[in-house]
């Protein structure tokens, strides 16, 4: 028997086989026979699978992989590829394709047969969810506090609850303060000597988590009016007026909060949201740092307690720095700076400002 050079030997020494009667046993040799597909890396959200074509006897097969997502009982299939030649075909795990299971099928085809079979993945896994909640405003009696979720991260995320919490001095252990479960909470005289912390409870398709934001300062009980002024008075009858210290500078007030939410992806982050509250008249001063800033600098006023800056209500990417300054008259104001990292929500920094310095300074203590 001559050796099997190419396909078109093959083919004529088939019709040989079947005119001696031989056919169909020959046949299925030379049709394509393939071990599975095989799969590397995790079936959960984000990450990129790699389907590698199995080995394959017979003349000349043409290998064809294909994704679907399926249920996770390999039924109702949807493609979520073309169908490509190849030795490998890869996919990013979305979303959607959680709490299914991924199924790369392979397609031999010669002109003797056809062989195919599929490779399933276990369950796609989400990214559990998260925040970064964070409190704003003066630690003191009387004073209402603001709540927000910051950040959520994982796979589909929304918020389902919040709760402000009451802890000791330490910062633990805490419990729930009975009827706070909105975005703001005016604080009791029940708080004086304790810290507050404000809790979101994130939703995803398989998990469901609480996350708290860090204790906030010990809660101050307001100063007590109708002490005498240290500054008036006869000094000892000397006749001459005791000097004059100027008085202490005071915060704004309300004390400007900024409050960012949105979503973070290795490309940065999707911000939904970027609100400046304080008092009316106050100035808004932006600036933009780093690579596609959507804007470099921006003024605003504070009108009707809050201002939106839309034009930072966008996708960011890792690098640029944002900062924003709230200053009004005589009164220490605010200062945040925000830069934003690559799959981690932005980092943060708080500080305050006062009258005539550019540079931020620590906050007096309670105040955030």
């Amino acid at each position: 028997m001559p050796s099997l050079r190419n396909g078109a030997a093959c083919a004529a020494i088939a019709v040989a086989l079947v005119l001696a009667g031989g056919a169909t046993a020959e046949a299925q040799l030379l049709a394509p026979t393939c071990n599975p597909a095989t799969i590397s890396g995790t079936a959960r959200d984000g990450q990129t699978l790699t389907a590698s074509r199995g080995s394959c006897s017979g003349v000349s097969p043409t290998v064809r992989l294909q994704w679907f997502i399926c249920d996770a009982q390999q039924q109702g299939c949807v493609a979520r590829t073309s169908q490509v030649q190849g030795s490998s075909l890869s996919y990013t795990v979305k979303p959607a394709d959680v709490n299914g299971r991924l199924v790369v099928q392979q397609t031999a085809v010669n002109s003797f047969g056809t062989d195919q079979d599929n490779t399933a993945t276990d369950v796609v896994a989400a990214v559990p969810p998260s925040a970064t909640p964070v409190i704003s405003g003066i630690t003191q009696v009387g004073v209402q506090l603001r709540g927000s979720e910051g950040f959520l991260s994982g796979t589909s995320p929304s918020v389902v609850g919040r709760q402000w919490l009451r802890c000791e001095a330490s910062g633990t252990p805490c419990v729930a303060i009975p009827g706070a479960a909105g975005e703001r909470y005016t604080l009791t005289a029940e708080d004086a000597g304790k810290t507050i912390r404000f809790q979101v409870t994130v939703q995803g398709p398989q998990h469901t988590v609480n996350v708290q934001s860090a204790p906030t300062a010990t809660v101050a009980t307001p100063p007590q009016g109708g002490q005498t002024d240290p500054g008036g008075g006869d000094q000892g009858g000397s006749g001459s007026p005791p000097p004059k210290t100027p008085p202490p500078l005071r915060l704004l007030d309300p004390f400007p909060s900024v409050v960012i939410a949105g979503r973070v992806f290795p490309s940065g982050a999707a911000v939904s949201m970027l609100v400046v509250r304080g008092p009316n008249g106050a100035l808004v001063s932006v600036t933009c740092r780093g690579r596609r800033c959507p804007r470099r600098r921006h003024l605003r006023r504070i009108r009707r307690g809050s201002v939106r800056l839309r034009p930072f209500e966008t996708g960011l990417v890792p690098g640029i720095v944002i900062s924003i300054r709230i200053t009004k008259g005589q009164r220490i104001g605010k200062f945040t700076r925000l830069r934003i990292r690559s799959d981690r929500p932005p980092a943060r920094t708080d500080l305050c400002l006062s009258p005539g310095h550019r540079r931020p300074v620590p906050c007096p203590e309670g105040v955030g």
